[in-house]
């Protein structure tokens, strides 16, 4: 069945931070990115593997996937609770484009396609320090026990999964 989008959407991607700063081990080596490349599918790097994971990647093989269902997959693996699951997605970075969620991917043998997770959606102030902004915060869930300032303010937008996600990123 064909996808009603097409592959490689004419939209404007949204640009990448170009900071040379990851930590020692979100990357794949030399070794490890030929290898990647020897297998077929689909793989998916990562910029954080979560606290139990060595593999700064995640591959995909036979299988009809959506991109959001490839992402959930990813989120809960890392360890991102559903709340912070649509703040990622996969960034094709050779065509330079962002996936839709709805974008379906045929995953075979033949296959070779390399994607990055990433998050997406960056909120200014979403950490509360700077006083000239306002802080960005999420609605609860309802009845959540809260004290009297929180349930005003709600609250935080990121778990620390996709807090720390956020900080291998950048």
């Amino acid at each position: 069945m064909d996808s009603p989008f097409p592959a490689k959407p004419a939209v404007k991607s949204m640009p990448l931070c170009h900071c040379g700063a990851t930590s020692r081990g979100s990357k794949p080596n030399g070794d490890e990115a030929q290898l990647m490349t020897t297998r077929g599918g689909l793989k998916v790097l990562l910029h954080w593997a979560g606290p139990d994971s060595r593999e700064p990647w995640v591959t995909f093989s036979e299988a009809t996937l959506t991109a959001e269902e490839v992402c959930i997959h990813i989120a809960q693996k890392v360890g991102i609770t559903p709340p912070c699951f649509n703040l990622f997605a996969l960034f094709d970075a050779q065509a330079q484009v962002w996936l839709p969620p709805n974008h379906i991917l045929e995953v075979s043998r033949d296959t070779n396609l390399t994607f990055h997770f990433r998050m997406r959606f960056y909120f200014r102030n979403w950490h509360g320090t700077n006083p000239q902004e306002p802080a960005v915060y999420r609605c609860g869930p309802p009845g959540a026990k809260t004290s009297s300032e929180q349930a005003e303010q709600g609250v935080p937008l990121l778990d620390s999964a996709s807090f720390e996600y956020l900080f291998e990123q950048v």
